[in-house]
This record gives C-alpha cells, structure tokens and sequence, in this order.
C-alpha cells in the first residue's frame, strides 16, 4: 500500500501548476495534502484482528472426541461403591478397540481381593436396609357348630321356594280380626295426632268389621263424648250391652248418660243387673250408691259407699255422700266421722267448706 501512496503524490506533483501560471499575482495552486500511512495500517491490523476471531470461532464449534486414544489404552480404574437407596441402571458395555477377553468360569480361583463391584455393594444395601417381611401367625381355625340332628341335613329353601313363601304372606288376605286391628291402631295414631273426628271413622270401621271389639267401642263412646253427642254414645253403649250384658264398664258409662238426664231408674237398672261384675269397680259401687240415695235408699247407699271405700282411696266426695246417708238414717256419730274423713283427704276440696260446717252442727 506504500507503493501505491507514493505513486499517487509522485503524480501530484507532475501535474501540479507553478505560482505564476495562475494569471494573478495573488492566487497560488494549493499543493494537495499528503495522506497519512496510519489510516491503511489501522483497517489493515483491524482486518487481521476479524480473521484471527473468526478462525478462532470456528476452531472453538468443531466437535472434540470424548476420549483420546491416550486415555483408552489407560487402564479401567476400580469402580467407586455408592451406597444409595436405589440400585443404578444396568451398566452398558463401552465399546473399544480391543476386545475383551471373556469371563472366566465359577468354578476358577477366587480373584485377589479388592473392592466389590457396584452391582454387588446395592444387593447388599437392599438386604440391609430391607427388612424380610415374617409370614403371619397362622390363628387356628374355629371349630364349626354342631347342629342338631334334625337339622344336621337340612336344606336352605331356594331362592323359588322364598320368592314363593314372600309372595304368599303378601297376597294372603287378611282375616276380620287382622283387618279390625289395623283399622283400630291407625285410629288410636289418630287420636293421639288430636284428628278425633279421623279417628271417629276408623273406630267406627272397625266396629262394622267386628262389632265385639271392646276396645274400639270404648274408644268411640269416649271420642262422642267428647263431641257432646250423648245420643251417639247411649247408642254405642246399648249396642255394647246387648253384645256383651256383664260388662260393667259400658254399665257405669251408660248409667251416668242416664243420671245425665234425670233418668235413676234405668240407671239403676243397669247397675243392679252388673253388679256381680262391677262389685269389684270402685266407680260402679260409688255410682251405685249415689243413684240409690238419689231414689231415698241411703241404707242400700250406704252399703255400696262402704265397699267404694274399701275397694280404692275415697275421695272427699265419697265421705261426704256417706256422711249425708249416715245423717239421714240418723247415725250422727258415723256422719261425724265421714266428715272428718273428707277434711283429711281433700284439704283443698270444694267439698270441705260444706264438711266443716256440718262437723260443726254435730257437735
């Protein structure tokens, strides 16, 4: 590059005009500029730089072998034992260039020792950190029921046989008593529900299935009672007598309906006729006693008003009612007593106010 600088100012100069060939005084040809070598010495040394990189670069992206044949002909060192929790992969084979010569039998001498392979040092890790799992205790088995011997080879139904007994209970039709039960409890829910007039009706069904049960029949003179309907339940209450006449219960029930309306003779009918039966009823005897007294008969009364005493806990009523028959047939001395006897049991009756005073008028 030097050359051809100093053929180009060698040109200059010969071409260049003299002072005076300007044609005025005053004006003067300007010698060209030399150029400096330092411009073409920086590009060319930054030319060299970029060549030298990229060489570089290129040198640096061709692949390197893994091993040189210095380490292959070295010798395999001893494996390292790892004892991890976790046996490594099976080991691959690095191909080489010499062959291996193969392994020598079991039955050759035992190799000279040194460390255990890899292989080996994880098999023995599992064996220690593993625990061998015991088979469980075997517990003896139970000694199978011994059943009877007329069951010993008896056969559980089939599943036609059970199919076949299910279905016949199902569709077996019930009986009158069966039918009169349900209808009777499914009443007695109702009642307990407060729905007496639903309950009215299932009674009333069960009556018409099987007019004997005493229980529905109770049952519903108790809920027309209830209503007011004193016709409704003297009606039940006559049926009930005529079915069954030593009822003392439907006596007493029946009676009092009667002594409701004035009427002491029928009431006194019914209770003469169930008397053998209701002489163990403390409520027949005590109603018997009042209607008779009711008719003038405090004698006969006062019999009946004794035997409600001995048969239960006399109320205050029952000693005044005996003390009043006592009075009439002109024992006072009874009649003190009976009155006394009303003041000890009933200390809060209404009844005791008249008690006292009729104490007071026997002294």
């Amino acid at each position: 590059m030097s050359v051809i600088n100093k053929m180009l100012r060698d040109l200059d100069r010969r071409h260049a005009l003299p002072d005076s060939a300007s044609g005025h005084p005053n004006v003067r040809v300007v010698p060209p500029a030399g150029r400096s070598d330092a411009f073409w010495v920086t590009l060319g040394a930054a030319a060299l730089v970029a060549v030298g990189w990229l060489s570089w670069v290129v040198y640096q992206l061709q692949p390197k072998p893994l091993a040189t044949p210095a380490a292959l002909s070295r010798p395999a060192a001893a494996p390292v034992a790892i004892t991890t929790p976790a046996p490594p992969p099976p080991p691959v084979a690095a191909a080489s260039a010499q062959s291996t010569p193969p392994a020598p039998p079991k039955e050759a001498a035992p190799p000279a020792p040194g460390p255990q392979p890899a292989v080996e040092l994880f098999k023995l890790a599992e064996a220690i950190e593993t625990p061998i799992a015991q088979p469980p205790a075997r517990k003896p088995l139970p000694k199978p029921a011994r059943l009877p011997r007329d069951q010993a080879f008896a056969l559980p139904p089939s599943p036609a046989e059970a199919a076949a007994g299910a279905l016949s209970k199902r569709d077996r039709p019930l009986s009158s008593a069966e039918q009169a039960e349900t209808r009777f409890q499914k009443g007695v829910e109702r009642l307990n529900q407060g729905r007496a007039s639903v309950a009215a009706q299932e009674f009333a069904a069960v009556l018409a299935i099987e007019p004997g049960h005493e229980a529905a029949r109770q049952a519903l003179v108790a809920v027309r009672l209830e209503q007011g309907d004193l016709d409704a339940a003297e009606r039940l209450l006559t049926e009930g007598m005529a079915l069954s006449p030593s009822n003392a219960h439907f006596a007493t029930v029946l009676a009092r309906i009667r002594v409701e309306r004035r009427d002491y003779n029928g009431a006194l009918e019914l209770l003469t006729a169930t008397n053998e039966t209701g002489s163990k009823d403390a409520e027949h005897q005590l109603l018997l006693g009042a209607v008779l007294q009711r008719l003038g008969r405090d004698a006969d009364a006062l019999s009946a008003f004794e035997n409600a005493a001995r048969l239960g806990e006399a109320s205050a009523a029952t000693w005044v009612a005996m003390g009043i028959s006592y009075e009439n047939v002109g024992a006072k001395a009874h009649a003190l007593r009976a009155y006394r006897q009303s003041v000890a049991a009933g200390p809060s009756d209404p009844m005791r106010g008249y008690a006292e005073n009729r104490i007071r008028a026997l002294k």
